[in-house]
C-alpha cells in the first residue's frame, strides 16, 4: 500500500525527460523537527505542482533515490496513466508528497473497485455485534468451535500440544462417546495428523490412516504451532475391517473373498466353493459328479430316502447299477414332431428340436424336401453335428440314423437352402426299445 507522510517536500537533484523512469531527490529528511529521513516505500507526489507542468505520480524510494511506479496520472482516479499528463523537469523542480492518488485509491478499494494490498486488521477489543461488521480469522474460528464443539481441537495455551473436547459420533452405526482429552504433544517441525482410531486417539506425521476418524491437522514450525485445522469432515464413519471378508479400494466397499475360502465370484454372483475332492464340480452346465474322484463312496439321495451306494470308481454304468430304463434302437415310435418347418436362409438352421429322458442308442427320423434348387439336412445333438449331410430334393424322402444318446441330451434338425429355395423338415420322430436291468436273482430256492 502506498504510505503516507505530512508536509514532505524536495527538489531534484537533476532533471529528468518526460520518459525517465528514475530520479534523484535533493532530500529524504521529513518535516519533523528532529529531522527523521522518511521510510523507504511507495509514495504519490507530484512535481512542479504550481505551474502547468504539473504531473502526479507514485514513486518508490530507497535513501535518495527513486523509481517511478506510474507517471501521469489521471486527475480523476489516480491511477490510469496519461501520456499527456507527463512532462520533462528541470534540475531543482519542486517534488511534494500529497494524498491525491492515496485518496483515490483508498476510495475505489472501499467501493470494491480495487482490492486492498493488505489486510485489515482489527483491534484487539473489537466486538462484534450486528449483521453486517466485518469479522477477523479469531472471531471464525471461535464461532466454528462454539458452534460444532464436539470432538473439536483447539491449542492447549501456547505450547505444542492439543485438547480434544469430547463429543459423540457415528460408527458403522452405533453411537459412540468419546471422553476427550487434554495436553496431546505435538511433533515440532512436522505436520501432524490428529485423529480417533477405533475410539482411540492418535497423533502420527504421515497422514490421515485408513477407518481412522479424521479430527485435526497442526503445523508446528521452530517450536510455534503455526496452523491448526479442522479436519471433521462428518461425526460419523465405517470401519472396514479386511479380516471379517470387506475390503475397500478406490472403486469402493467389496467383499474380500481372499479371506474366506469358502466363497468364490462365479458369472458375477457370490456363490460357495465346490470342493472338488468330495467329488463334485461345477461347470457352465451347473453342479455335477466328478467321475474322476474315486476315493470312498457317493450316495446319492432322492425324496429323503438313500438309494444303494454306488462305487465312484463305476459311475458310467450308472443306469444298470440303480435299475434305471435304458434304451435300445427300434421301429417302436416313442416321440414324433410331425409339424412342417421350413426355412431359405441358406445356411443351417435349427427347425426342429426333442430332449431325452432315457440314455442308450435312439433311431432318429424324419421327412425332409427342398422346393428347388440344393438343398441339406442335419441330424445334430446339443448343436453339434452328429448325423450325415442329406441332400434333399424335391419330393419329401424319410431319412433314418441311429445314435447313442444320455439323460438331457438335445437331438436336433437342421436344414438348408439357398437363399431363392426353401428347404422344408416335418415328421421327425424317435424309434427305440426299453430294457429293464433284472430285479434280482434266485439264489436258493
Amino acid at each position: 500500500m502506498i504510505k503516507v507522510v505530512a508536509q514532505f517536500q524536495t527538489t531534484l537533484t537533476a532533471g529528468i525527460s518526460a520518459a525517465a523512469t528514475t530520479g534523484v531527490l535533493e532530500s529524504n529528511t521529513s518535516a519533523d523537527n528532529d529531522g527523521a529521513t522518511i521510510p523507504d516505500g511507495d509514495y504519490g507526489i507530484v512535481i512542479d505542482e504550481r505551474n502547468s507542468r504539473r504531473e502526479y505520480a507514485i514513486i518508490t524510494v530507497s535513501g535518495f533515490n527513486f523509481t517511478f511506479v506510474l507517471r501521469g496520472l489521471s486527475m480523476l482516479d489516480g491511477i490510469t496513466e496519461k501520456a499527456s499528463n507527463k512532462f520533462a523537469h528541470r534540475k531543482g523542480a519542486e517534488i511534494k508528497i500529497v494524498s491525491h492518488p492515496i485518496i483515490a485509491r483508498l476510495v475505489r478499494a472501499f467501493n470494491g473497485e480495487e482490492a486492498f494490498a493488505g489486510v485489515i486488521l482489527l483491534p484487539d477489543d473489537r466486538v462484534i455485534s450486528t449483521n453486517r461488521q466485518v469479522v477477523d480469522k479469531e472471531y471464525a474460528d471461535s464461532i466454528i468451535a462454539s458452534g460444532i464443539s464436539s470432538l473439536a481441537v483447539s491449542q492447549n495455551g501456547s505450547a505444542l500440544e492439543v485438547n480434544i473436547n469430547s463429543g459423540y459420533y457415528s460408527l458403522n452405526g452405533v453411537i459412540t462417546y468419546y471422553a476427550g482429552a487434554s495436553a496431546q504433544a505435538l511433533v515440532d517441525d512436522a505436520t501432524n495428523y490428529i485423529e480417533l482410531t477405533d475410539g482411540v486417539l492418535a497423533i502420527n506425521q504421515v497422514g490421515f490412516d485408513n477407518d481412522s476418524m479424521p479430527l485435526g491437522k497442526a503445523i508446528c514450525a521452530s517450536g510455534v504451532l503455526t496452523s491448526l485445522t479442522d479436519a471433521r469432515a462428518v461425526l460419523g464413519w465405517l470401519d472396514i475391517k479386511p479380516s471379517l471378508g470387506i475390503g475397500r479400494d478406490s472403486a469402493g466397499i467389496f467383499v474380500d473373498l481372499a479371506t474366506d475360502p469358502a466363497l468364490e465370484f462365479s458369472s458375477g454372483k457370490l456363490r460357495t466353493k465346490i470342493k472338488t475332492a468330495g467329488g463334485l464340480v461345477r461347470d457352465a452346465n451347473g453342479l455335477s459328479v466328478d467321475t474322476g474322484v474315486t476315493a470312498g463312496k457317493i450316495i446319492v439321495v432322492a425324496t429323503g430316502d438313500k438309494l444303494p451306494v454306488i462305487d465312484g470308481s463305476n459311475l458310467t454304468n450308472l443306469p444298470e447299477q440303480l435299475n434305471f430304463i435304458g434304451a435300445t434302437a427300434s421301429d417302436v415310435l416313442k416321440l414324433s414332431a410331425d409339424t412342417e418347418r421350413s426355412q431359405f436362409e441358406g445356411l443351417y438352421t435349427k427347425v426342429k428340436e426333442m430332449r431325452m429322458d432315457v440314455k442308450g442308442t435312439v433311431r432318429v427320423k424324419v421327412d425332409m424336401k427342398i422346393n428347388g434348387g440344393a438343398g441339406n439336412g442335419r441330424i445334430y445333438i446339443n448343436g453339434v453335428a452328429a448325423g450325415t449331410a442329406q441332400t434333399l430334393t424335391t419330393d419329401y424322402q424319410t431319412f433314418s440314423e441311429d445314435f447313442t444318446v444320455l439323460v438331457g441330451d438335445l437331438v436336433q434338425v437342421y436344414i438348408g437352402g439357398s437363399a431363392d429355395d426353401t428347404a422344408y423338415a416335418k415328421n421327425f420322430r424317435l424309434y427305440y426299445d426299453l430294457a429293464e436291468v433284472a430285479a434280482g436273482a434266485v439264489i436258493t430256492d
